[in-house]
């Protein structure tokens, strides 16, 4: 294909002026269409060579107009995919005389193609329209953008220089939402066309914050219980009941082994002849077999006090005794 130089078209048209609306957009050159892009190329090539054919006529007025239609052919294409397009589109801003847009077009022209790898016919074409200045950066932190008077000239960090036009320039570092992260303003000159601008770009901290998983846990609460009446004190029954059983069968027991020495006694001493004072021994033995027999009544009367003591105390409610396990301790609860 063959391209255009304007090394020395720019020299003509350097007093001209003309009002224009200044174009600040990159297109991205993300398709895949080969054949159209040639053909917007040569529609958008033909329009150049017109506007120079105009200029040189002594009609340099019209040639912003045609430069303008023939940009809009090279954007489309970039738009199917030919990164060569921001060459051409480089060419036709110069012409529209917006020379930091056509630089901010070669600078993106040479992120792709690098002018140290460019055949020496294309390094020809394209070195004669590079701007004059020359912008070195030295950026602490380089992110996000790189902006000169408020046209996007890429992603940081990059490693190259920017040719700019001389003049004063704004060189800002924007984030992707837009902020401001650092600015610098710098001169360019015809005797000094090379500038360094140091940029300090405030470091990115990400906080990184790990969960600490708790190992420490309450031991948990005991399951509800139903609220538990007072209990009946049955400890004096008890001890009643015991005494009274307790005597009535030691009465019983220790009366009997009487009633038993006083029937023996009468047996070896008043039979088979009944002597003086038998009677006697006979009514002692009598009197000892009644108490004895009382004696059993009363502690019989005392074991059924007890047996009926402990039914009762046994139908008494009772709460039960919980326990609950802790990582470090165990907890009771209950009535003992």
């Amino acid at each position: 294909m063959a391209r255009i130089a304007l090394g020395t078209l720019v020299l003509v048209l350097g007093s001209f002026s003309i009002a224009h609306a200044q174009v600040t957009a990159l297109p991205e050159c993300t398709g895949h269409d080969v054949a159209q892009a040639s053909a917007e190329f040569e529609a958008g090539n033909a329009l150049l060579a017109q506007a120079i054919e105009q200029a040189r006529a002594h009609h340099p007025e019209r040639m912003p107009a045609m430069a303008a239609e023939a940009l809009g052919h090279f954007d489309r294409q970039c738009e199917l995919g030919d990164t060569s397009a921001y060459a051409e589109r480089g060419a036709a801003l110069l012409m529209m005389q917006q020379p930091l847009a056509s630089a901010q077009s070669y600078d993106r022209y040479l992120s792709f193609h690098p002018l140290d790898s460019l055949d020496a016919r294309t390094r020809r074409r394209i070195e004669p329209n590079l701007q004059p200045g020359t912008l070195d950066l030295e950026i602490q932190n380089a992110r996000g953008h790189l902006f000169i008077d408020d046209l996007d000239f890429g992603t940081l960090p990059r490693t190259t220089a920017v040719r700019i036009p001389v003049g004063e320039h704004h060189v800002e570092v924007r984030d992707a939402d837009g902020t401001v992260l650092a600015t610098e303003t710098t001169t360019l000159s015809q005797e000094s066309s090379r500038a360094t601008v140091a940029l300090f770009v405030p470091a990115l901290t990400t906080i990184v914050t790990t969960p600490v998983e708790d190992t420490h846990q309450a031991p948990p609460p005991p399951p509800p219980t139903e609220p538990v009446q007072d209990r009946f004190d049955f400890l004096p029954f008890y001890i009643a009941a015991g005494a009274v059983a307790a005597v009535g069968l030691g009465l019983g027991i220790g009366f009997i082994v009487a009633a038993d020495e006083r029937a023996r006694t009468y047996n070896a001493d008043c039979f088979p002849t009944v002597i003086s004072g038998c009677d006697a021994v006979l009514s002692e033995r009598d009197t000892d077999i009644a108490v004895a027999i009382a004696g059993f009544v009363l502690g019989g009367i005392g074991v059924a006090g007890l047996i009926t003591t402990w039914i009762l105390d046994a139908n008494q409610p009772r709460q039960h005794l919980h326990v609950a396990f802790g990582p470090t301790s165990v907890a009771l609860s209950g009535t003992f």
